[in-house]
């Protein structure tokens, strides 16, 4: 409903539904914009509506438009606000087995439960999908050496434990 199609046929964003005076005091009490859409620490009242949740709206957008429905769905309104606080998003390639690694990295990035985990800003996600369009390593996604640490960082952990452990009392006495 807010994403309309120009005479060109590009979608255009007409309205996160969040829009309102930014210089007006905030009522506390009343969450503005659609559920399914709207980050977790907003719909906690944890923190005010900010660019990184900017982030979580257009990701959410993006991953309803590839998965065929909300990461947060559910029966109701009352169901989504609940889930908000205690479920991360489902996987998008759980439920869409055919998004690529890269591109699903990013939409979870992007809607990651923690702000933090996030893309700072709208443009270093748009940046990170202009490089997935181009074939080009995104920074949603650690690169091969990242990789290859992550797989192996725990068998060189428990090594060098290990030897610790054996030189230790050869040290020591």
């Amino acid at each position: 409903e807010n994403i309309l199609l120009d005479k060109k046929r590009r979608p255009v964003l007409i309205d996160f539904g969040i829009s309102r005076d930014l210089d007006a005091k905030e009522n506390e009490d009343v969450i503005v914009g659609s559920p399914a859409y709207l980050p977790p620490e907003y719909i906690k009242g944890d923190s005010p509506y900010d660019a990184r949740g900017e982030v979580y709206a257009l990701g959410a957008t993006l991953y309803a438009l590839l998965a065929g429905r909300p990461p947060r769905g559910g029966v109701d309104t009352a169901h989504i606000l609940r889930s908000a606080s205690l479920e991360a998003v489902k996987p998008i390639r759980r439920v869409r087995g055919t998004i690529s690694k890269d591109l699903a990295s990013i939409i979870m990035a992007a809607v990651a439960q923690d702000p933090r985990n996030r893309y700072e800003s709208v443009g270093q996600l748009a940046t990170d999908l202009r490089r997935w369009l181009e074939g080009d390593e995104i920074a949603g996604r650690p690169g091969s050496w990242a990789r290859l640490w992550a797989r192996v960082r725990g068998q060189v952990a428990a090594t060098v434990g290990l030897a610790v452990a054996l030189l230790l009392p050869l040290v020591v006495g």
